[in-house]
Parts: C-alpha cells; structure tokens; sequence
C-alpha cells in the first residue's frame, strides 16, 4: 500500500499552481507548468502530451491512464528524493538557490538537473557552489567525489575529482573503503588520467629547464670546463668569490652588467637554480620556481580523453 502523499509547503504550495511534482518519498511539491516548461524542455514536452479527460470526481485524488491527480491538478512522479527536488526547485524558482553543505551532496541535485536538461539551473548550482568554495576539498574526499560524480554522468566535477586526487601522496591503493565509490571502468580512467598527468609535467619542466638553460648560456657564455671556477667574458676585471642566494646574486649580476665585453671574468662559487646546478649566477626565480607555478595551472588544462 503507498503511503498518503504530503504536502511540502511554501514555497511550493501556490494557490495558483497548475501542476504537482511528487517525490519519491510521497511529498508533492505544488508548482507551475509555465516555470517548468521555460526551464526544461523535458517538462515542456511532458506538458505538451494530451491531457485526459477529467473524472466526474474531481475532489479526490484519482488515476486514469496513468495520470495521477490531486484536487484537480496532474502529478508528476519523479524518481528525485525530496531534499533533492527541493534545492533543484530553489535553483529553477526566482528564489535564492539554497543547496546542501558540501559536493558529494551536491551532486543528486546537478544530476537532476542534467536529466531534466534545466541549463540555467545547473549554472546557477554550479556558480553558487563556487561561491561557497564547495569545489576546494581535500585529497581525502577526492576519489568519493570523482565515483559520485562518474556515477551520475558529471563530467566536470568528475574532472574536479580527479585534480584532487593528485595531490594525494600516496598510491589509491591507499584510499580504501573509499574505493567502493568508483566502478571497475571509472578506476581505469582515473589511473590513466594520473598517468598523462605525471607525463604532461615531466615534458613541460624538461622543456623549460631546455629553454631557460639556453637563454642562459647566450647571456652568460662559459669558457672551460665548469669545475671550481666559472669564466664569462663580461668584463675586464676579475671578481671575488660573490655567496650564493639573495641580494649578493642580485648585486653581482648588477655590477657584472655595468662592465663591458671584453677581458675574461671569473668566480669560485656559482648559484644553483634550485634542484638544477649551473655554472651560472642566476636568480632563482628561473627556471625551476617559474615551472612549478606553471605546471599547476598546465594541470588544470590536461584532456580527459
């Protein structure tokens, strides 16, 4: 026997409403057709399929061709929990969107939203997720977001998912009951997404440690091999041993530039650029820092396919 349906209240009990949704826990939500037809055009098409004929009783609640009606007004059944068709509705409705605390319970909601193809909801969920910073969460919760979002058909928060799961120190291995979160197929394409990422850094710090290096050499050309001393020719006095790191590489690299080309220059100590000896006095901040900062944005922009 089902149970007796209940009324969710305001906001969706409109006098003027036209048409009911009904939850799949028996909460009917009392709605309008035009909102909903301007919103999705799966309900716009829903609406547009001829209505049957009205039971002699209209005062209670009947079915006939299996439409449901209640005081007069078409039921809609949906599979959607009532918490869910309630935040999906606060989206869609001028109201202010109001959503759950965090993504894993956000994501019933987007899914909802995908299904019934309401576009300006789904940005307005999405926009206000944002907002909240409910995309920021730690690699711990990752690999649960990346299954719930697989599982429902998102793809950019699927895409957000796995993002935080590279920051996650150890194997996924490690992740454990977590795990039940992700199907076989889902598992295979995230390993395979870590994989192009680890890949795609590796190249592009290969590349601009390349680059940087080059530039080096043409504006610090070395003599001889590079042991105990550097020699450039860049001036025409020979400079004391300069400490590695901050101002003295700075000062220098200044005093270096204020003499012309000619006679050689030579030094005992050179800099290091951080993980990448050189024989050259350069500052840190190239290549190895500026790589780094690069290599998260590059992340970022990696394809999922």
């Amino acid at each position: 026997m089902d149970p007796k349906p209940q009324n969710f209240g305001p906001p969706f009990a409109a006098p003027d409403a036209d048409v009911v949704l009904r939850s799949s826990q028996w909460i009917d939500f009392r709605v309008h057709k035009l909102i909903l037809s301007l919103a999705s055009p799966v309900f716009r098409d829903m609406f547009a399929l001829p209505r049957p004929k009205d039971d002699e009783d209209e005062t209670m609640s009947i079915v006939k061709n299996g439409a449901d009606y209640v005081d007069g007004l078409p039921v809609v059944q949906v599979s959607e929990t009532t918490t869910t068709l309630q935040y999906l509705l606060t989206a869609t409705y001028p109201l202010v969107t109001s959503l759950p605390g965090s993504v894993e319970e956000t994501i019933p909601v987007l899914s909802a939203a995908a299904k019934y193809e309401m576009t300006g909801s789904l940005e307005a969920i999405r926009a206000t997720m944002h907002i909240r910073g409910m995309y920021e969460f730690g690699p711990e919760r990752a690999l649960r977001v990346y299954g719930l979002a697989c599982s429902h058909g998102l793809e950019a928060e699927a895409l957000t998912g796995a993002w935080h799961t590279l920051f996650h120190d150890a194997a996924l291995e490690s992740y454990g009951k977590e795990l039940c979160y992700v199907s076989g197929a889902a598992l295979y394409e995230l390993m395979q997404y870590r994989q192009r990422a680890v890949t795609t850094v590796i190249k592009f710090l290969e590349n601009s440690v390349r680059k940087s290096m080059a530039a080096a050499l043409m504006a610090f050309p070395r003599v001889g091999p590079c042991k105990s001393r550097v020699s450039s020719r860049n001036s025409n006095a020979t400079v004391e041993p300069v400490p590695t790191g901050g101002r003295n590489i700075g000062k220098a690299s200044h005093w270096m530039s204020r003499r012309g080309p000619g006679n050689l220059i030579r030094t005992i100590s050179w800099t290091r650029w951080d993980s990448t000896p050189r024989c050259f006095d350069m500052p840190k901040t190239q290549p190895a820092r500026v790589a780094r900062e690069r290599a998260s944005l590059l992340l970022r922009s990696l394809p999922d396919g």
